[in-house]
C-alpha cells in the first residue's frame, strides 16, 4: 500500500514503516542500528505549511518474519514530506497495546506542537470527505461553487470548522466567475454526488435572504445586526453584519468649508451685525463658490476613526453642528481609505451602540455580493 493509494489517513497519528533508499540512509547516518536497518519507523502529522509529514522515530529491520525497531536518536530530528514518499510501499502498525508510543515517547513530544484546534481535528475525522481533499493537505478541500446565472466553478478552500449541516471553509483564491466573492471569504459547503456517483463538495452561493432598499432605509436592520454581534461575536452574526454593511446607506458627518470669498462675505455680515447677532436671523446667503464637505474624524487616544451613523438620530447633539451626508457603505470605505489622516477603522454609531470595522476588513465588505433585490415599479 502507498500513500498515493490510501491518502493521509493511515499515516496520520499512526506508526508506519517505509523502506530505505540511499537518500534516506544518508539522512539517518549515525542512528542506532543504521548498519543493519532496512526500514524506518515514522509517525505522521500535518504541518499547516508543508502538509502531511512523516517524523522518523527509529530505524528498523525485519528478523524472522517480524520487525524490530532500534533505539531512537534523541539528539536529532529527521522528517520527510509525504510528497517524497507518495509512491513508496509502507507497513502500518496499529500499536494496540501502546508499546511503540511508550518506547518513543520522547521523540513524539515535539509533534504535539502540530496539534490542530479541536474544530479542525473533528473535520479530519470525516472520511466521506476524503475524495475531495488534497492528497497531501487534508484541510484543503476542492469545492464546487454554484451561483445562479453563471457556470459552476471549482476552487481550493481551507477548512475552518464544521457546523451541524455544513462545513465552513475559506477560499484560497478569488473565483473567476462567482460575483461578490474573493480570496479569504468563507463559504459553507455540503457533500453531494455527481451523475457517476462521485463525491462532490458543493457550496451554494446565492443568498437565502434577499433585501429591499425599503427594508434598509431606516437603518434598523443594521443596528440590530450590530447589537447582535456586540452581544455574541459568532461567525454567523459577523457574516450577517458584513452583508448588511455591504448594502446599507449610512450618514457621514461633514464640516462645510466655504471658499475664501464666501467666508469673507459671511464674516462681513457678522461684523455688520455687531453684538446684536439676532439681526442675522432670517437673512439669506448665496455662496459664489462650491462648498467643500470634509468628513469629521473622531479621536480615541492616539487612534483616529472615520465616523458614520445608521441614522441622523443616532448622532444626537453631535449631528446638529454637522452636514450629515448619506452615503452607501462601500462609498464610505473609499472615503476612509482616501482620508489623509489615515483612520484605523470606520466606527458606526459611536455614541450609542458602536461597532468599529478595522481597515483590514474593508476588502471583506467590498468583496461581498449585494443582496438587494429591486422591487418592481408600481404602475
Amino acid at each position: 500500500m502507498t500513500l498515493a493509494q490510501s491518502g493521509f489517513r493511515p499515516a496520520y497519528y499512526h506508526f508506519c514503516a517505509f523502506g530505505l533508499n540511499e537518500e534516506r540512509r544518508q539522512a539517518l547516518t549515525g542512528w542506532p542500528g543504521a548498519d543493519e536497518a532496512t526500514c524506518m519507523l515514522t509517525r505522521g502529522y500535518i504541518d499547516p505549511e508543508a502538509g502531511l509529514t512523516l517524523e522518523v522515530l527509529a530505524l528498523g529491520a525485519k528478523k524472522e518474519e517480524r520487525y524490530i525497531f532500534f533505539n531512537a536518536n534523541t539528539q536529532n530530528r529527521v522528517m520527510f514530506r509525504a510528497e517524497a514518499l507518495l509512491n513508496e510501499d509502507f507497513l502500518f502498525f496499529a500499536d494496540t497495546d501502546g508499546r511503540i508510543a511508550a518506547d518513543y515517547a520522547e521523540k513524539l513530544l515535539p509533534l504535539q506542537t502540530y496539534a490542530a484546534p479541536e474544530a479542525i481535528e473533528k473535520t479530519r475525522e470525516i472520511s466521506v470527505l476524503d475524495p475531495c481533499r488534497h492528497p497531501l493537505f487534508p484541510d484543503r478541500v476542492r469545492v464546487e461553487l454554484r451561483q445562479e446565472g453563471v457556470e459552476s466553478e471549482t476552487v481550493w478552500t481551507l477548512i475552518d470548522h464544521a457546523e451541524e449541516h455544513r462545513i465552513v471553509a475559506r477560499l484560497l483564491s478569488t473565483p473567476e466567475r462567482m460575483r461578490g466573492f474573493v480570496e479569504g471569504n468563507t463559504v459553507g459547503f455540503y457533500l453531494d454526488k455527481d451523475s457517476a456517483g462521485h463525491t462532490l463538495a458543493v457550496a451554494e452561493l446565492d443568498p437565502d435572504k434577499w433585501l429591499t432598499r425599503e427594508e434598509l432605509r431606516d437603518g434598523s436592520l443594521l443596528r440590530a445586526a450590530i447589537k447582535a454581534f456586540n452581544e455574541q461575536r459568532t461567525e454567523e452574526n459577523f457574516i450577517e453584519l458584513i452583508l448588511l454593511l455591504r448594502d446599507s446607506t449610512v450618514y457621514v458627518p461633514c464640516h462645510a468649508i466655504l471658499g475664501d470669498e464666501d467666508r469673507q462675505a459671511v464674516q462681513k455680515m457678522v461684523e455688520e451685525a455687531g453684538e446684536d447677532l439676532e439681526k442675522l436671523k432670517g437673512m439669506t446667503f448665496s455662496n459664489t463658490a462650491s462648498v467643500r464637505l470634509v468628513p469629521d474624524i473622531l479621536e480615541n487616544g492616539d487612534r483616529l476613526y472615520f465616523p458614520a451613523f445608521t441614522s441622523v438620530e443616532q448622532m444626537g447633539e453631535y449631528g446638529t453642528h454637522m452636514s450629515n451626508i448619506p452615503r452607501t457603505f462601500p462609498d464610505v470605505i473609499t472615503l476612509a481609505k482616501n482620508n489623509e489622516q489615515k483612520p484605523v477603522a470606520i466606527v458606526l454609531d459611536a455614541f450609542t451602540t458602536p461597532y468599529a470595522l478595522p481597515a483590514d476588513l474593508y476588502k471583506v465588505v467590498e468583496g461581498c455580493r449585494s443582496r438587494i433585490r429591486e422591487t418592481p415599479a408600481q404602475s
